[in-house]
């Protein structure tokens, strides 16, 4: 079986790409977890460390607003920052402005998927047209949207 195969090279010891790639995971989790002790509480909900490079810390903020309430903390930050063992040898921030998708906001919450209510109109023209299709599988679909309240 090759998911045995690739679990247990995943699982063995040696050196190889994938140990390289979580290793820089972790590392960047571990950073995200002290920037955001640093910074205030409505500035660090809206930034995170998405990665590290050339001896600079890259920091992502989720709209123009919050990028430019992170400028203004850089040089403190930076300050800041360089005084713990991690960073000692931090040369700089910089940092760019794109919205964090759900997955990166998330940790080890469970989604809830929430749905529209349906009008009665629109439930009826669900039945209706689930009546006049053949595919017992894609009419199963559209009889069980019809049914959500």
């Amino acid at each position: 079986m090759k998911t045995k195969k690739t679990l247990e090279f995943l699982q063995s010891g040696e050196k190889n790409n994938i140990h390289t790639l979580i290793g820089k995971v972790n590392k960047i989790a571990e950073l995200d977890r002290v920037l955001k002790a640093e910074l205030e509480p409505p500035l660090r909900d809206h930034c995170r460390v998405a990665n590290i490079r050339n001896g600079k810390l890259i920091i992502q903020a989720d709209s123009p607003v919050w990028g430019s309430k992170l400028r203004f903390e850089l040089t403190s930050l930076l300050t800041t920052l360089r005084k713990q063992s991690r960073f000692a040898g931090l040369a700089g921030i910089d940092f760019f402005v794109a919205p964090i998708t759900p997955t990166a906001q998330i940790e080890n919450e469970s989604v809830e998927k929430k749905h529209a209510p349906i009008s009665a109109n629109h439930r009826q023209l669900l039945l209706d047209t689930a009546d006049k299709i053949s595919d017992p599988k894609l009419k199963a679909v559209l009889q069980a949207i019809a049914a959500r309240k």
